[in-house]
C-alpha cells in the first residue's frame, strides 16, 4: 500500500504535469493530436496512484513480484509508445519536406523557363523595332 503522504505528493506531481500539458495545449506549443498519448499517460498515472491495489493485482497476475517493477515496466511501455509515435510523426514530416522540396524545384524550373521565353521574345521584338 502507498503511504498517504506519498499519494498526496504523487497526485500533486501529476496535477502539475497536467497543468503544464494543458498550458502547452492552450498556447499551441503542443497539438492535441500529438498530446493524446500524454493525456492517456496522465490518466493511467492518476488511476495507479488512486487505486494502487489494481496495479498490485495486475502485476501479480502477470507474474511480477514487486509492484515497483510493474510500474517501471508500465512506464517503459509508455516511453516506447511515445518514441514510436514521435518516429511516425518525424517520418511523416520528412516525407512532406521531400515532396515540398520537389515541388519547389519544379516551380523554380518553370520560372526559369518562363524567364527564358520572355527574354527571347523580348529580344526578338527589340530586333524587329530596330529594323523599322
Amino acid at each position: 500500500m502507498l503511504d498517504t503522504r506519498l499519494r498526496v505528493f504523487l497526485v500533486i506531481g501529476i496535477l502539475l504535469f497536467t497543468f503544464f500539458l494543458v498550458n502547452a495545449l492552450l498556447k499551441d506549443l503542443l497539438s492535441l493530436r500529438y498530446s493524446l498519448l500524454w493525456l492517456f499517460a496522465v490518466l493511467v498515472m492518476l488511476f495507479s496512484v488512486m487505486f494502487p491495489e489494481v496495479i498490485y493485482s495486475i502485476g501479480r497476475l502477470i507474474g511480477i513480484k514487486t509492484p515497483s517493477n510493474f510500474i517501471f515496466a508500465l512506464f517503459m511501455l509508455f516511453s516506447l509508445l511515445i518514441i514510436l509515435s514521435l518516429s511516425v510523426i518525424v517520418t511523416h514530416l520528412n516525407n512532406r519536406i521531400f515532396r515540398l522540396t520537389q515541388n519547389q524545384a519544379l516551380l523554380e524550373k518553370k520560372i526559369r523557363d518562363l524567364e527564358k521565353t520572355f527574354t527571347s521574345t523580348n529580344n526578338n521584338i527589340n530586333r524587329d523595332d530596330a529594323y523599322e
